[in-house]
């Protein structure tokens, strides 16, 4: 299992990105703008966002087996149908939230 600071920065790393996609949205970011007509640096943002969610699921996930003092090899029912439910609920709560104007 990984260590819990691995867990913590990784969470850290992912709260740092929400500022900054937020203020992207809301036009704030007039330097970066003229410079990216493509918009590959939100791009990248929500990718690594993306990437860094399934990293984080997996050790969490990983970090709830051991807790329960389950064997690694057989997942933890448990512990999976809450994983999968918290997969599907953050889903339904970011696809809700591109709905949303931003003010």
């Amino acid at each position: 299992p990984a260590p819990s600071a691995v867990l913590v920065s990784m969470v850290v790393i992912r709260v740092i990105f929400i500022p900054c996609i937020l203020s992207y949205a809301k036009g704030h970011l007039h330097w970066l703008l003229p410079s990216d007509p493509l918009n590959l640096s939100i791009i990248l943002v929500y990718g690594l966002m993306s990437f860094s969610g399934g990293i984080c699921a997996m050790l969490l996930s990983q970090k709830a087996q051991s807790l329960c003092d389950h064997d690694h090899r057989i997942p933890c029912p448990i512990v999976s149908q809450i994983t999968w439910i918290a997969i599907q609920l953050g889903g339904l709560i970011g696809v809700s939230f591109s709905c949303m104007k931003i003010l």
